[in-house]
């Protein structure tokens, strides 16, 4: 059996029609016909059933007999209606195209399109000539020029400070690079170098061996046991404070960077010169020496550091109190008897306090030197004051 569900074509009822072939028999469930012809014929006859059926056969076999026929006469209809159609559509198209293009029409898009062209010609050009005007400060040109004026100033200014900044430091550079030839050319003429620094050292050391009646000697102009003139002074240490033993210690003064493996090997040979049990070398600033702080012990040699404008005797006398204890244990066989424990604390503490006296007495000096220019100057300028003030009142009594 085969059914087929459709929907009435022609909007009749609300209802969805069941056409089926049941046995070689055509059954209608609900369907609905609104055709005008079919429901007269159907209305005329005696019984409405035969009337279906007769319109069905009928039907049925007319168009089993013009098949073809009816196929050209749907096909020719269907291309009539598209043709009229198409008729109907290209008129209107022109129509409307007509009115678009109409150039007598001020509201055709010709029309509309030649007024906004001419707005916009006419705009450009006067746009145009004016962003081309250098002297108009509104134009791109007046704007450039007056950003590229700007900024050349600007520069002018920045590269004339920078100027006047390099000027002032080559100034600078070249009193300092002609300060320092000065001293080198008089360092140079001297009859021994380092000799002003020696003599530092050696009155700084004699403050520190008067006490213990030590004696001090300098030897830097005369060789000693090896034949060579290393060992700038020789202190013979009191026999007393050692035991009864005459011992010595050999200081040398140093006025350039030197470092530390080449120093300690030129106290082993000053030793040996100066026929010592302790060595010290002396330099005149901490820049110039190769250790960490103003007093470092090797042994029986140690480096220290005493500033040539601002000598420190306390870390002199660290420097003779060390001197004398390595004297001492070369001189007794019997060093059980020394704490070498304690005196190295005792070293250590002694350096610290003498480096922190040295830093605060250096800052008081730096304190003073700036005081006493700033009261030059401020006598300056009270100078400066009368003296003005001396011409108003002249300019005034006029």
């Amino acid at each position: 059996m085969t059914i087929h569900e459709i929907k009435d074509i022609n909007d009749v009822g609300d209802t969805t029609a069941r056409i089926s072939i049941d046995d070689g028999v055509l059954v209608l469930e609900h369907f609905a016909e609104p055709d005008p012809v079919v429901v007269g014929v159907i209305a005329e006859a005696p019984d409405l059933t035969l009337g279906v059926r007769a319109c069905l056969q009928v039907g049925a076999r007319a168009l089993h007999a013009g098949h073809g026929a009816l196929d050209e006469i749907l096909v020719a209809r269907s291309f009539e209606q598209i043709g009229e159609r198409m008729e109907t559509a290209v008129h209107a198209g022109v129509g409307l195209i007509q009115g678009l293009v109409d150039p007598d029409s001020k509201t055709s898009v010709l029309a509309l399109i030649a007024e906004q062209l001419m707005t916009a010609i006419a705009e450009s050009d006067e746009s145009r000539w004016t962003q081309l005007d250098p002297d108009d400060e509104r134009s791109a040109l007046g704007r450039m020029r007056s950003a590229q004026s700007k900024e050349i100033l600007d520069q002018r200014a920045e590269f004339k400070e920078k100027l006047d900044e390099v000027l002032h430091l080559i100034h600078q550079l070249q009193l300092t690079q002609a300060a320092e030839e000065a001293a080198d050319r008089v360092f140079e003429l001297t009859t021994l170098k380092g000799m002003v620094y020696e003599d530092v050292v050696h009155l700084a050391f004699s403050e520190a061996c008067a006490p213990h009646s030590d004696v001090i000697e300098d030897v830097s102009r005369s060789r000693g046991a090896s034949g060579s003139m290393v060992g700038d002074l020789v202190i013979a240490l009191n026999p007393e404070e050692n035991a009864g033993v005459v011992t010595a210690a050999v200081v040398e003064a140093k006025t350039k960077r030197m470092g530390q493996r080449k120093i300690l090997a030129e106290l082993d040979a000053a030793m040996a010169n100066r026929e010592a049990t302790a060595a010290i070398a002396v330099f005149s600033s901490r820049q110039l020496a190769p250790i960490p702080s103003a007093f470092v012990p090797f042994g029986d040699k140690a480096i220290m550091v005493l500033d040539d404008d601002m000598p420190n005797m306390e870390l002199v006398e660290v420097a003779m109190a060390w001197a004398r204890y390595v004297a001492r244990r070369a001189s007794i066989p019997d060093t059980a008897s020394f704490d070498h424990e304690r005196f190295t604390a005792a070293l250590g503490k002694a350096i610290r306090a003498a480096e922190r006296a040295s830093t605060i007495r250096r800052c008081h000096t730096t304190i003073r030197r700036s005081a006493d220019q700033a009261d030059a100057e401020l006598e300056e300028l009270i100078s400066e004051v009368r003296a003005a003030v001396a011409e108003l009142k002249a300019a005034a009594a006029e």
